[in-house]
């Protein structure tokens, strides 16, 4: 194949993975260019045009999985291994080690002068290649994720959402907030355990659509993990200090003169719960799993004994009538709004995937029994709290203590307002955590500095670690909770969103004489989405609006009808571009998601519909602070960016063989010659 044939061709085709034979061809930074300058007579090295910001990771490039046993190694290598079209080459390791030619028309080649001059620049790469430590059990990770969820959705949203839109259909309004997450947390499942490394949603993203929008899930993610855990450390303190003169007998002169009413807004209690965090951290990995278990089982046991003792005080009057008539079923789905951010939290363990041991199996198992025992749990404490007092008489802010107080039981009221103080802090302990190991995944690919990616000798992300706890401890410190809520929440739902999208798109392919059209038609359902969940929120009164939505209805089941019926399943995981997975390989070990794309459709829809209710001046922060990490990429990620300037390739650590050289390891300044022999 001459290069300007592979060029016109790849023009021609629109993308370089229709055809097998091209798949050797040369990486996203140089597709660019123009082939006349490229392939010059000029001895001058070629340089980088420009990147390519909707470059895709491979999935070989992202699975990085130390397998506990034979047959999980064996199942590993056979998920990833080659359709069975392509020719087999040895593994690129090999390829760097001896820089022999492949014999064969066919098969892509590094002369030896190549990978001699490779060798030295690959050997410096690897050899102090720097991985996190697998010692997460599928205990370890249900308890993160447990922890990292339950929080205030059973302190205080099941109080709230009873007191002022559901009453006793708070119940009601936990199950269908359940079932969205579910909807989400299915994808999740199916993802984690196909690629499972570090960085959740930022890693899906970044193999299904691209390193741009993998960029923004990434700082989507961020909200939820150091801003959330920082407004949960804010709520903290100021729960604490309402302990103080509730139930520690503190005057409130004293609260309010020492610990609110510093300048400048400072919460002397939100700092001090956020060092915490940061100090168990720095203490290591492994004592933070420690500290973790034992906050999470602690809160369970609270909550154990919260239903058990609220069971006694029940009576079958308070859930008369079940829909107040003036909440009624519009309450009941605002209630829903409501109880869906306090399932927030179980993506945590798809970041922690990077120490996770058998993580493919443990992953999608951890998520779904989180999201199993969070929704029953949800469902059962609502419904024991609103039996204990009528729903007026819930309070919005300390259902349960208030609830214990009102019946008379004291000593169980103070019980577990201690409890709720004392367990309420894991939220952010693990809120923190996570945030090291997303740094961490944009670190490996260049697009933040390698600082964050340094793993010390305790097999620590020290540099993370302190970074993201000293930006947590000061958003805390002087942040106030009520203007950060709406903005974390509009970044997790356009996060779940991608992340449904991107399971469509690796599970499913586009037609033949069609590329991209699967592409096309998942961002036009979006669209639709949004703009029905918009007309149905603010718009639903007006007979236009009713009419409206009825079109945009159909144009959104007709495009979900359109992928589902014309786009097939890919016979490999990862979609037309990805060439790792047998030709019809279905492991039956990996959890997959069932009614795609109807599952995923439906729960970006249902996250549009969330997403339209909350407070538009909280959408416009959204946007700017997208905007500044959009900005902050093309200054800094895309310059930098392993995948556009060098490629990915495979370390040969389970002897799996390389069927491609798609992005194959390239200088960022490579000559006329070199460049050449990368050409099949």
């Amino acid at each position: 194949m001459q290069p300007d044939a592979a060029a016109d061709g790849s023009q021609k085709n629109g993308s370089r993975h229709d055809d097998p034979m091209a798949m050797c061809s040369l990486p996203s930074s140089y597709q660019h260019q123009n082939s006349r300058n490229l392939f010059s007579s000029s001895p001058e090295p070629a340089t980088i045009a420009r990147s390519n910001p909707f470059l895709r990771k491979p999935i070989w490039a992202l699975d990085d999985v130390a397998c506990d046993d034979e047959t999980d190694r064996t199942a590993s290598v056979a998920s990833h291994s080659t359709a069975t079209h392509l020719p087999s080459l040895p593994s690129v390791s090999d390829l760097v080690r001896t820089g022999e030619r492949l014999d064969g028309d066919a098969s892509p080649f590094l002369p030896s002068r190549v990978g001699q001059d490779l060798h030295a620049d690959s050997k410096r790469q690897w050899s102090s290649r720097e991985t996190l430590e697998r010692h997460l059990s599928l205990f370890d990770l249900v308890s993160l994720g447990i922890g990292g969820t339950i929080g205030s959705g059973i302190f205080v949203l099941s109080g709230l959402v009873a007191n002022q839109y559901a009453g006793p259909a708070v119940t009601l309004s936990w199950a269908l907030a359940g079932v969205a997450a579910t909807l989400s947390g299915v994808c999740y499942a199916e993802l984690a355990g196909q690629i499972p490394t570090a960085g959740s949603s930022y890693a899906y993203v970044y193999a299904a659509i691209g390193e741009l929008p993998a960029f923004v899930a990434a700082a989507g993610l961020t909200l939820e993990y150091v801003i959330s855990g920082a407004a949960v450390a804010r709520s903290w303190g100021d729960k604490f200090g309402d302990w103080l003169v509730l139930d520690a007998g503190m005057s409130e002169e004293w609260v309010e003169q020492y610990m609110r009413g510093w300048p400048a807004g400072f919460n002397p209690m939100a700092a001090a719960v956020s060092m915490a965090s940061l100090a168990v951290l720095i203490m290591g990995v492994r004592e933070s799993r420690t500290v973790t278990n034992f906050f999470t089982v602690a809160k369970l046991m609270l909550i154990f004994f919260m239903i058990a003792g609220g069971m006694t005080l029940m009576k079958a009057s308070n859930f008369s009538p079940y829909i107040p008539p003036q909440y009624g079923i519009m309450g009941v789905a605002r209630g829903t709004t409501s109880c869906f951010f306090g399932y927030i939290g179980y993506d945590e363990i798809c970041c922690m995937a990077g120490e996770a041991k058998n993580p493919r199996k443990n992953l999608p198992r951890a998520i779904l029994l989180t999201l199993g025992c969070v929704t029953s749990l949800y469902i059962l404490a609502s419904a024991v709290l609103c039996g204990m007092l009528p729903y007026q008489n819930i309070s919005t802010t300390s259902g349960f203590p208030d609830a214990f107080a009102q019946n008379g039981a004291v000593l169980s009221s103070q019980l577990t307002s201690f409890g709720e103080v004392f367990t309420l802090p894991i939220v952010v302990l693990v809120s923190l955590m996570a945030q090291p190991r997303l740094m961490y995944a944009l670190a490996k690919d260049g697009l933040v500095p390698k600082f964050f990616a340094k793993i010390d000798a305790s097999g620590n992300l020290m540099n993370g670690t302190v970074i993201s706890g000293l930006l947590m401890v000061f958003i805390a410190s002087f942040v106030p909770f009520n203007k950060l809520d709406d903005m974390i929440s509009a970044g997790i739902l356009i996060c779940f969103s991608l992340t449904n999208a991107s399971l469509v798109l690796m599970r499913l392919s586009s037609p033949t004489d069609k590329p991209y059209f699967l592409e096309k038609q998942i961002g036009l359902f979006g669209i639709f989405s949004f703009l029905l969940a918009y007309i149905i929120v603010h718009c639903a009164a007006s007979a236009f609006g009713k009419g409206l939505a009825i079109v945009l209805c159909l144009f959104m089941t007709l495009t979900c009808l359109s992928i589902k019926y014309t786009c097939p399943e890919s016979m490999n995981f990862g979609g037309q571009y990805s060439s790792f997975g047998p030709a019809g390989h279905r492991e039956p070990a990996f959890f997959r998601a069932p009614f795609v794309p109807l599952l995923p459709c439906t729960a970006i829809f249902l996250n549009s519909y969330l997403l339209v209710q909350l407070e538009r001046g909280a959408i416009l922060i959204l946007f700017l602070y997208f905007l500044a990490a959009i900005l902050f990429y093309f200054m800094y990620g895309a310059k930098h960016s392993s995948g556009n300037n060098y490629g990915w390739k495979i370390d040969g650590k389970y002897s799996q063989l390389v069927r491609e050289i798609s992005l194959p390891y390239v200088p960022k300044s490579t000559s006329e010659d070199t460049v050449q022999t990368l050409v099949c």
